[in-house]
């Protein structure tokens, strides 16, 4: 994944800063922030493990406990909620 796969993040806040409202508004971890954040630049598994220096069965395992978090059960909807918080956040 490169930067241009996190075009849809608010362009004026930094990774560093999408993460913080992650953790913060969704009582994330920092590395369940990490995973998130590699959710909506649309990283499978393996590409999300690379990029937070993880086996892709850990990665599996963090998804499921943000998914109980969230009370969500997809990747797809945990990049909506993602999206959301930082664009509302990005507005604070």
């Amino acid at each position: 994944m490169t930067s241009t796969d996190y075009e849809t993040l608010p362009p004026h806040l930094s990774l560093d800063q999408c993460h913080a409202i992650l953790r913060i508004s969704l009582k994330l971890t920092p590395t369940e922030a990490r995973i998130v954040l590699a959710t909506i630049a649309g990283g499978n598994v393996g590409e999300i493990a690379k990029l937070v220096g993880s086996e892709p069965n850990t990665v599996h395992t963090h998804l499921q406990r943000i998914f109980t978090k969230l009370r969500i059960r997809s990747r797809l909807h945990l990049a909506v909620i993602g999206l959301a918080v930082l664009w509302r956040g990005s507005r604070l």
